[in-house]
């Protein structure tokens, strides 16, 4: 009995071909006729399509508001030392590192413990 694995007792041209293009079968339809199954994207016209619009400068960051002075009731007032408009990082002297949120008319405040205080803005 021959196997049909290359091998040393195998001549090559006896071992399958791995290259020779498959023989498929159970299809009626002629290969080369079926659409594909996802159709190229077409681009709309007025949509944007990337991260900064072309012609237009990217929005600028907001400013920081380092300084700003935060009344704590009950201990010393923290200093901001970094952030955003909407978002600071807070030193509080003898007490530690906080974060101060933004909400319109107040603040809120996460102490160093996990301390939540609300100050008027």
């Amino acid at each position: 009995m021959r196997s049909l694995e290359p091998g040393p007792n195998v001549p090559p041209e006896a071992a399958p071909n791995p290259r020779a293009p498959l023989n498929r079968r159970g299809s009626s339809t002629a290969p080369g006729v079926l659409e594909p199954l996802d159709p190229t994207p077409v681009p709309r016209q007025g949509v944007f399509q990337g991260s900064v619009a072309r012609g237009e400068p990217a929005i600028p960051p907001s400013r920081g508001v380092e300084g700003r002075v935060l009344p704590i009731p009950g201990g010393p007032p923290g200093i901001v030392s970094s952030g955003n408009d909407r978002i600071q990082t807070y030193t509080q002297p003898g007490v530690g590192t906080g974060t101060a949120i933004n909400n319109g008319n107040t603040t809120t405040l996460i102490g160093p413990n996990g301390q939540v205080t609300v100050v008027p803005r």
